[in-house]
């Protein structure tokens, strides 16, 4: 238990260090185009809200970092994301308000 606790401070204090930067606004995400480690961060963080499964994530809400929320829902917009919506049954908003995938054919895990 206090690996897992020293963990997730460790994850926590990542993200909050990603949010200020983001919040800068010298990233391609603040001229909205976001690059592919914007997208990466989105799947990060989308982890941080799905994984593992059954476990409690009551420590991780994308609310509190609101850059990454902003462009979490950028992300969300995106054709290449609408793509992975179709082809991986992810929802309509797989990084702001993810939920697990249900993909068309053969299985997520």
């Amino acid at each position: 238990m206090a690996l897992r606790q020293s963990l997730i401070e460790q994850i926590t204090n990542s993200i909050a260090q990603l949010d200020a930067r983001a919040a800068l606004g010298d990233d391609g995400f603040a001229k909205g185009t976001p690059d592919v480690l914007d997208i990466y961060v989105c799947a990060l963080l989308r982890w941080c809200a799905l994984y593992p499964i059954g476990a409690d994530r009551r420590w991780f809400s994308l609310a509190a970092y609101p850059a990454l929320q902003r462009l979490c829902a950028l992300v969300d917009t995106l054709p290449c994301t609408a793509a992975l919506q179709s082809a991986e049954g992810m929802g309509d908003t797989p990084f702001t308000n993810p939920r697990h995938p249900t993909p068309p054919e053969g299985s997520a895990t």
